[in-house]
């Protein structure tokens, strides 16, 4: 007794239906794992982008800081400068 053709077909091919079945969860789970992976990169350098720009800012506020307390410190000298003049005027009249 023969099967007809097309019963053959079903036959050679199921296996490869099992297979599909069988791999296609675990290359689901690895696509949303690789994804979740990208996603996870993808944060963290956002978070050391704005860790850098935090880091740039706070140079910027120190050099600021620094660039004021020069002024201030010049003006201090300045203003010493303005007393001594003031001081050897006195002196001198």
């Amino acid at each position: 007794y023969l099967l007809k053709p097309s019963y053959y077909i079903v036959y050679l091919l199921t296996p490869s239906y099992l297979l599909l079945l069988i791999l296609t969860p675990s290359f689901l789970l690895l696509l949303i794992f690789n994804t979740l992976l990208f996603a996870t990169t993808y944060i963290n350098t956002l978070l050391f982008t704005t860790t850098y720009n935090n880091t740039l800012l706070f140079i910027t506020t120190n050099t600021n800081t620094l660039l004021f307390t020069t002024t201030y410190t010049n003006t201090l000298l300045f203003a010493t400068t303005y007393i001594n003049t003031l001081l050897f005027t006195t002196s001198y009249i």
